[in-house]
């Protein structure tokens, strides 16, 4: 087996990706270079574009996974994490239980802030989920947390 040599800086990357004790670091490669051959394959397809307007005028699956895809899967990895948890775990976790339902343009990074689609779309959820009563206002930057009827929810879904 070969021996690579990485920069801390993309060790701490890697990191964030693994399921800590669980995923060895072939393992987090092997699901960073996935996604990496996913996109690869959607930018190269050459009728992508004319697909998907067709798809869209046809009323056909879109090139995103739907946004309200995303809030039983939130609910899920919330109540698996107690009830509240950092954007960033959250996220990491939600991406690990949708991977395999996202489209090429869930993994494309948005104009503005770079970041993938999916990720923006769990956000705006987010976002939904508190206007709609399930997770709590946010008492500080980042923490996602159930109330009572979130609770309910997750324990339903």
């Amino acid at each position: 087996m070969p021996v690579i040599r990485i920069s801390d800086a993309n060790w701490k990357r890697l990191q964030a990706w693994a399921v800590p004790l669980e995923d060895r670091p072939d393992d987090v490669i092997s699901r960073v270079l996935d996604i990496a051959e996913r996109e690869r394959h959607a930018l190269i397809e050459p009728s992508h574009r004319v697909r998907k307007r067709e798809e869209q005028d046809l009323g056909r699956v879109s090139d995103h996974l739907e946004k309200q895809a995303y809030r039983p899967v939130i609910l899920r990895v919330l109540k698996q994490l107690g009830g509240k948890g950092e954007t960033e775990e959250v996220c990491r976790r939600v991406f690990e239980e949708t991977s395999a339902q996202l489209r090429p343009g869930d993994l494309r990074s948005t104009l503005s802030s770079g970041e993938p689609h999916w990720r923006n779309r769990v956000r705006w959820e987010r976002r939904e989920m508190a206007k709609d009563g399930l997770l709590l206002p946010s008492r500080r930057h980042g923490l996602w947390e159930l109330s009572d009827d979130g609770w309910r929810a997750a324990n339903e879904a």
